[in-house]
């Protein structure tokens, strides 16, 4: 996970899967520290937090982890803005090496003024199929699903709680991008 905010989504995760860990990554040392005070001690064993820019993670670990991870979650903001570097090709060539032959890339996408969604998807679609989830009128946010292979939703959230297939259908409307 690029950007830990104060860590709700590895821990949502972590209490829905029973076998995961979670590396999360931050440059701020203030988030950090608030997820260790709010995430309980049995949760945070799952999750390795480490103080470094995502950008400088995936330059420095290409080599170490091709093909590695299942799901990469970016939620990098610096105020209401997702660094530029995040929007580059090179940045999602890299994402798109270290993620397994059916792993996703997950972009909380907050529709400000300084984030331009068409940039975003049109560099996602040289290397992934790509997914919008409306998470409702309200909400400001876009979840951006980039995926290696075809996703089936429903396939996708066989095995999790109940509770959280039907807030999870209910709430997004999936569209793929061609």
């Amino acid at each position: 996970m690029i950007g830990l905010g104060a860590g709700t989504i590895p821990y949502q995760m972590i209490n829905v899967y029973d076998n995961i860990k979670v590396i999360a990554l931050d440059t701020s040392n203030a988030m950090i520290e608030i997820t260790k005070k709010l995430i309980p001690k049995n949760v945070l064993k799952k999750l390795r937090l480490l103080k470094i820019d995502g950008i400088k993670y995936f330059n420095k670990n290409i080599r170490y982890f091709e093909n590695f991870y299942n799901l990469i979650i970016l939620d990098a903001y610096v105020d209401d803005k997702i660094p530029s570097g995040f929007y580059k090709e090179d940045f999602i060539k890299k994402v798109y090496k270290f993620l397994k032959e059916d792993g996703i890339l997950a972009i909380n996408f907050v529709k400000t003024p300084h984030n331009n969604i068409n940039n975003m998807i049109s560099v996602l679609k040289k290397y992934f199929k790509v997914y919008l989830l409306n998470t409702g009128y309200l909400s400001g946010n876009i979840i951006i699903v980039a995926s290696k292979k075809e996703i089936n939703f429903v396939e996708l959230l066989k095995g999790l709680p109940e509770e959280v297939i039907q807030e999870v259908y209910f709430s997004y409307i999936a569209a793929k991008l061609q």
